[in-house]
């Protein structure tokens, strides 16, 4: 399993931990996606929901700290991303960066609650929202 590196700074006299994805470690968390969604298992489904949900939730924080948004300063202020922070940077991401990112939120965010949460979802209706996601984290890794 993919582990998170932390990044530990100093800031105003404190120190800050914040969770970050490291190099390879979208793509590992894809493999996983996709591994646990093949098994096809109603376990392995919710986790595959949740890791799909990581994946596009990572990006976002990274392209938001890449872009210097208001919304990832406030995140590392208070330690810590929250809905509202996640879908106000969604919201300027999609204008900055285009509507995939906006598609790719909406069925990660549908995967994280029904998915996940409820785990109401099969597998055939995973793999009905998990294409926009795929070609986020595709996106994504061209753009380095």
């Amino acid at each position: 399993m993919a582990k998170r590196t932390e990044k530990r700074e100093i800031k105003e006299g404190r120190e800050e931990t914040f969770p970050r994805f490291g190099g390879g470690e979208i793509d590992e968390f894809l493999d996983e996606a996709n591994e646990l969604l093949e098994r096809g298992e109603r376990t392995s489904i919710a986790q595959a929901c949740e890791k799909f949900y990581k994946v596009t939730e990572e990006i976002i924080k990274i392209l938001a700290e890449e872009h210097l948004l208001e919304e990832w300063r406030e995140a590392e202020k208070i330690g810590r991303w929250t809905t509202p922070l996640l879908l106000r940077t969604v919201r300027k991401l999609r204008r900055r960066e285009g509507e995939l990112i906006g598609e790719a939120w909406a069925d990660a965010w549908l995967l994280h609650t029904l998915g996940f949460h409820e785990n109401q979802l099969g597998a055939e209706e995973v793999f009905d929202y998990v294409g926009n996601i795929r070609n986020l984290v595709v996106w994504f890794n061209r753009r380095k």
